[in-house]
């Protein structure tokens, strides 16, 4: 059985040797999230609500098509740097190997979510930490079938999602140092998914012990 101690302990020793990389990588996903997240709903002029409206529409393309690429490519890389130092351009690993079966899963676990959410928000966030494994399983396999991919995160969070949520919550105080310094929360966010792939290792673990 994994425990956070242990699995921040990990992050911490990849991150002293390869820390910079980790640095750039999580940088560029959290200004992707950021871009993803804008909110046009704000604007009340009407002469610029088709601009605004396509701008919205090209920005929910370029999640589907690039962001969420890109996010898979920052997983893997994570996940790899676990055993040795990665470049910083394996981000970009997805648009070269299985791009459109990657695009397809990502955009099914984007839509299963906000499915879920519509249903309540508590399914929604139960069913966040059952797919955030996806896109380390694709690290391993990016040809994976999409039902196979699910049926395998389902498989490996099985159990152990509350613990996953209290992990989560563990960098409660982490991201609020973060927000109060401003720029803080760009040092923190390595920290934060590296931790997460190596839940990804623990679980797998776990899974092929059983």
């Amino acid at each position: 059985m994994w425990t956070r101690v242990d699995l921040k302990n990990r992050c911490k020793a990849v991150m002293k040797r390869n820390y910079w990389q980790m640095f750039f990588v999580g940088l560029i996903i959290l200004l992707l999230d950021g871009i993803a997240g804008i909110d046009f709903e704000s604007s009340h002029f009407d002469f610029i609500n088709s601009f605004v409206v396509s701008l919205s529409i090209v920005l929910i393309l370029a999640k589907f098509f690039v962001f969420n690429p890109i996010s898979c490519g920052a997983s893997r890389f994570y996940l790899l740097n676990i055993e040795s130092n990665q470049k910083v351009s394996e981000i970009f690993y997805y648009f070269s190997h299985d791009y459109f079966n990657v695009v397809k899963i990502m955009f099914l676990v984007d839509l299963k979510i906000f499915l879920w959410t519509l249903l309540l928000i508590i399914p929604g966030i139960i069913k966040s930490f059952e797919y955030s494994m996806i896109p380390y399983i694709i690290a391993e396999n990016s040809s994976i079938d999409s039902k196979e991919a699910f049926a395998r995160t389902k498989v490996l969070t099985n159990g152990f999602k509350m613990d996953m949520l209290i992990l989560s919550l563990s960098f409660f105080g982490w991201i609020i140092l973060g927000v109060i310094t401003i720029v803080g929360t760009v040092f923190i966010a390595p920290y934060i998914y590296g931790v997460d792939a190596e839940l990804y290792v623990a679980l797998k673990e776990i899974e092929d012990r059983n």
